[in-house]
């Protein structure tokens, strides 16, 4: 008797699709995909989904600056691979490395995940010697010089 009602239950229910997937169609009849389009889909590149119960794909959400979806299905936001110091993604949602950006002339980023801004400005005192790959920090301007501008043409203003 047990056994039956489970069985009932289990065959008479509909499941949520899983974290990192969406069901954006009726009568679904799979969590994972299995080459079907009667499975729950992953969430596309660039998004990622930490909840049950999507059912479009615009409701996964977009990886956050710093970062690139370089896969599908991804189910947290720290799946999304990291840019590095030095490099950011001018907008959330980035889908392949390449979409990653060196900081440009005078400015920096010295987290591997972007903060708020992205490769904020260096400031007076401050400048970079080549646009930002692996060095994250800005150098202080050398003994005998200053720089009086806190934008990226700095070090072409340092004065004597």
């Amino acid at each position: 008797m047990f056994f039956d009602r489970f069985f009932y239950v289990v065959v008479n229910s509909c499941l949520s699709c899983p974290v990192g997937r969406y069901g954006g169609s009726l009568g679904l009849t799979s969590p994972d995909t299995g080459g079907t389009a009667t499975a729950c889909q992953p969430c596309p590149m660039g998004t990622y989904s930490d909840q049950t119960y999507r059912r479009f794909a615009s409701e996964c959400k977009l990886c956050p600056l710093g970062r690139a979806g370089t896969a599908t299905g991804l189910t947290v936001a720290t799946a999304c691979s990291e840019c590095g110091t030095g490099r950011y993604t001018a907008q959330p949602g980035s889908s392949n490395s390449g979409q990653c950006l060196n900081c440009p002339l005078g400015r920096y980023n010295n987290q591997a995940v972007n903060p708020q801004v992205a490769c904020p400005e260096c400031g007076v005192g401050k400048y970079t010697p080549a646009v930002m790959t692996e060095n994250a920090d800005c150098n202080s301007c050398p003994l005998g010089k200053y720089s009086v501008r806190d934008f990226f043409l700095n070090m072409l203003f340092w004065k004597h």
